[in-house]
């Protein structure tokens, strides 16, 4: 019955960080670019079942409860919404924007809300410039681009010979890569080998300006998920008490 408590004990662990990976996905339904968590299990060592007196053969298993395995980010496409601004953009399909971090690494993100900085350098909402760098002129207006990503500046006519041009990153495993806040994603080991390219390319989506992405967080199937870590957590504590009723009826045995 000791094990049946530590098993129990397990599944009630695990579930409370199911429940708070659900409770951050449900707060984060209204950011632009957030790709939902999904919690993993995987069960414990087994081992015999062996000892004087059981009533067990010599191949009895028993498991020794549940572990989170981890958390997993899931890229599926979010909705576009239409903002009608200039510097929003949107990747319809795979690929990410590159940022140039503060340590000189590039990282990587879907949130297309950009805007100009006292350079001219398109930048992010936290001032991280776009990685290949974007510079408008200070006279130019608001930029016209493609979904191929190429740059037209009002005035200039139709797109210039050798226009600037936004690139996409392709990431070969997205949920391989780690997670640093504000939508940004670095690269792992476990990411693969990440490739620069044009939108459009092989691998790579298109840009939509005037748009973003919105979260991939679907409210109705976080309800039903976290309806169902609920009832997990409750039959948890139920073998909990069950466990320790028996218990109690075995130290209260009285010889006859």
């Amino acid at each position: 019955m000791l094990t049946s408590l530590n098993n129990a004990v397990s599944g009630v662990r695990a579930q409370m960080l199911r429940m708070d990976t659900l409770g951050n996905n449900i707060a984060n339904v209204n950011t632009e670019a957030y790709k939902k968590n999904r919690t993993n299990f995987k069960d414990i060592f087994y081992r015999q079942t062996q000892g004087p007196g059981l009533p067990v053969g010599e191949n009895v298993m028993t498991g020794s409860g549940v572990v989170v395995s981890g958390t997993e980010k899931l890229f599926m496409q979010g909705s576009i919404l239409s903002t009608d601004r200039g510097l929003d953009f949107a990747i319809e399909g795979p690929g990410f924007f590159g940022l140039d971090l503060p340590d000189g690494s590039v990282g990587y993100t879907r949130n297309g809300n950009f805007n100009l900085d006292g350079e001219g350098f398109l930048v992010n909402q936290d001032g991280l410039r776009i990685y290949p760098y974007i510079q408008l002129p200070p006279e130019a207006g608001t930029p016209k681009v493609d979904r191929e990503g190429r740059i037209n500046i009002e005035g200039e006519g139709e797109f210039w010979d050798d226009p600037d041009i936004i690139e996409l990153f392709h990431v070969p495993n997205p949920s391989g890569m780690e997670a640093v806040g504000e939508g940004v994603f670095v690269e792992t080991e476990a990411s693969g080998f990440v490739s620069l390219g044009f939108p459009g390319e092989e691998g790579l989506g298109y840009i939509k300006q005037g748009s973003l992405e919105q979260s991939n967080v679907d409210l109705g199937e976080e309800m039903v998920e976290m309806i169902l870590a609920q009832r997990s957590f409750q039959l948890n504590t139920q073998t909990i008490r069950t466990a320790d009723e028996m218990w109690e009826l075995a130290n209260n045995l009285r010889r006859a």
